[in-house]
């Protein structure tokens, strides 16, 4: 999913929860003495109400009270405003009632006819709603070739939510026949998300340990998925888990994916804990992406957290990260990136560091570039190399949900 759609999401449900809980003294004075919608209220007289906020608290007032006569004023508000102007929290709140009445109908409206940016407003109550009557005609209906690929994957979290709350088997076969892909990846940690929800840490344990064993792959992956909404909810008790499973026979990318999850809230907490942790790629490769998650949420933090670092005194649990922060540097003093460059083990990934160190500073004082590089250990290929301004920097190191790594064939990414 994009990064504008989960903005446009999180949007949604923060202005959502801010509205239904923080005007409470609007609401009152739209509505009637005993805090329900005030008598005589329509649909489109609350619609009419030009202060967003109150619309949308007037909305939810409103709607609970009213029964399935009310659904045909609800789409008449949708076909009168083909564009729907009043916003994506008063879109929410309608196509929510209308699916608890009508799902199917409320959410082959939404994909097929939600005003656009409000994709998510519309699609993911619908298609939640109709799935937790009706998961496997909801399915089958998301899956159906022609169906809008965006539109696709945002319902494919709201279908995992609907149909894990309908109690109807099945969901986990389901999970598993998408095969080695995305579009699995997204529904396992759904999965993952509800089952610690609503039954805890230790039933989603039990529920990982207790797949299948015969198909591996499926398992590694709701392994790797379960680590890292865990890093979400509980870091300590992502750590724990580690502790029993990184060095078995799922914990190909456990250890990966606490640390990218929980590097984002907490770095320097992160940091400590890998500093700790067993050597090995599976560590080198957690540091890796700890550290391009801190920069990328906390780039100050990370900065005072590095500042005075000696290059020569580096502890071998933090060379992976040389050339990050190698890179890191080069926009403001190349001289001490070129030392840290030069820390970098592996040899291609030290002299792509070095080349583009020397092209950033050739940028800012060519002069001094240029002297370094005609003394540099570089060949004189990769020293024409820096001296071209082509970009070939190196690659970020990977985040997110994705195929493990090991024993797993590689998915796309997202």
């Amino acid at each position: 999913m994009s990064k504008s759609l989960l903005a446009l999401g999180g949007l949604v449900l923060a202005a959502s929860g801010f509205l239904l809980g923080h005007y409470s003294a609007s609401l009152r004075a739209a509505a009637g003495p005993d805090g329900n919608a005030a008598s005589g209220d329509s649909i489109a007289d609350v619609l009419a109400d030009p202060e967003p906020f109150r619309r949308a608290q007037r909305l939810a007032a409103l709607l609970p009270t009213l029964g399935p006569e009310a659904v045909p004023e609800v789409r008449k508000s949708f076909e009168s405003s083909p564009g729907f102007h009043e916003g994506p929290a008063a879109l929410e709140l309608l196509v929510r009632f209308w699916a608890s009445h009508e799902p199917e109908a409320a959410a082959l409206w939404a994909f097929s006819s939600a005003p656009p940016g409000c994709s998510i407003a519309a699609i993911e109550p619908a298609v939640e709603r109709w799935a937790s009557v009706d998961p496997k005609a909801a399915a089958q209906y998301i899956r159906t070739p022609g169906v809008y690929r965006a539109s696709i994957e945002i319902a494919e979290v709201a279908l995992v939510r609907g149909w894990f709350q309908s109690g109807v088997p099945g969901l986990e076969d389901y999970i598993r026949d998408l095969g080695l892909s995305l579009e699995r990846q997204r529904a396992l940690a759904a999965l993952a998300r509800e089952t610690i929800r609503r039954d805890g840490i230790e039933a989603g344990g039990r529920w990982v340990e207790g797949l299948p064993d015969e198909d591996e792959v499926f398992k590694t992956e709701a392994f790797t998925q379960f680590a890292a909404e865990l890093a979400k909810t509980d870091p300590t008790a992502a750590v724990a888990w580690c502790e029993v499973h990184c060095s078995g026979p799922y914990g190909a990318s456990v250890r990966t994916q606490i640390a990218t999850h929980w590097a984002a809230r907490d770095g320097l907490a992160t940091m400590r804990w890998l500093s700790t942790s067993p050597a090995g790629k599976d560590r080198d490769a957690a540091v890796e992406t700890a550290f391009f998650a801190w920069r990328h949420n906390d780039a100050q933090g990370l900065s005072d957290w590095l500042e005075g670092m000696d290059a020569e005194k580096i502890e071998p649990w933090f060379r992976p990260a040389a050339a990050r922060y190698a890179l890191m540097l080069s926009r403001t003093d190349p001289a001490a990136a070129l030392e840290w460059a030069d820390r970098v083990e592996d040899e291609q990934e030290r002299e792509l560091a070095l080349i583009t160190i020397a092209r950033r500073w050739r940028k800012q004082d060519q002069a001094a570039a240029e002297a370094w590089l005609e003394k540099s250990t570089l060949s004189e290929e990769a020293r024409e190399r820096a001296r071209n301004e082509t970009p070939r920097t190196t690659p970020e190191p990977r985040s997110g949900a994705k195929a493990p790594r090991a024993k797993v064939p590689r998915a796309a990414r997202p």
